[in-house]
């Protein structure tokens, strides 16, 4: 019978925090990061099956337009011999006033249950380095006019369009070693060693994997 504690994973570094029936958390006081696991007695709901990632990105961009929010990473991966949905999204720090907080999830999805690994990220202190790098060198590359932003940073009225150009190219990757401490760059650490040491027990490898 599967439960919530037939998902296991590492959790160094993280200080346990609530535990409840259908959920356990963990939080990293230093970088007030929240590590959580759910449980859900009922099928995920998705509209495709996970190999349908243009369709399943639809649905969760969907999902956050309301909250201002933007997707930037979605996959497929397998994980333990389990189909899993992998998702990186990000939404605007509305508590906090400026900044934003990173949210990475795996979904494992089965017929009539699932569990959401999910851990938070968000951007505490100075914000806004890691933007203002890309847009730089953007500007450098002559990806972006400065005449199309001049005078509007302050104001926060830069165009849409060089906006999502900036937010896009500042999630990629490649600028992590440039920025280990940002919350994005965390966030994907966690989520490799969450990928490395998530374990099923036998209750969840003979479960009948979601499907459509």
């Amino acid at each position: 019978m599967a439960t919530l504690h037939s998902v296991t994973f590492a959790t160094p570094n993280w200080k346990p925090h609530e535990f409840w029936k259908f959920q356990k958390s963990w939080r990293n006081e230093q970088y007030k990061e929240i590590l959580s696991i759910t449980f859900f007695e009922e099928r995920p709901d998705f509209v495709a099956n996970l190999s349908q990632i243009d369709v399943l990105r639809e649905q969760s961009e969907a999902s956050v337009q309301p909250f201002k929010g933007e997707v930037s990473e979605i996959e497929h991966e397998v994980i333990a011999d389990l189909p899993m949905l992998r998702q990186i999204i990000k939404l605007p720090r509305l508590d906090h006033g400026h900044g934003h907080i990173y949210i990475g999830t795996y979904t494992l999805p089965f017929q009539t249950f699932s569990y959401v690994i999910k851990v938070e990220c968000p951007e505490i202190g100075a914000t806004g380095l890691r933007e203002s790098a890309v847009l730089s060198e953007l500007i450098r590359d002559n990806k972006i006019d400065m005449r199309d932003i001049e005078g509007k940073v302050r104001t926060n009225q830069i165009p849409l369009a060089i906006r999502k150009l900036v937010s896009e190219t500042t999630d990629h990757p490649r600028y992590d070693r440039q920025f280990p401490d940002h919350p994005l760059t965390r966030l994907r650490r966690h989520l490799q060693t969450l990928r490395d040491s998530i374990a099923l027990d036998e209750a969840l490898q003979s479960a009948d994997p979601f499907t459509i």
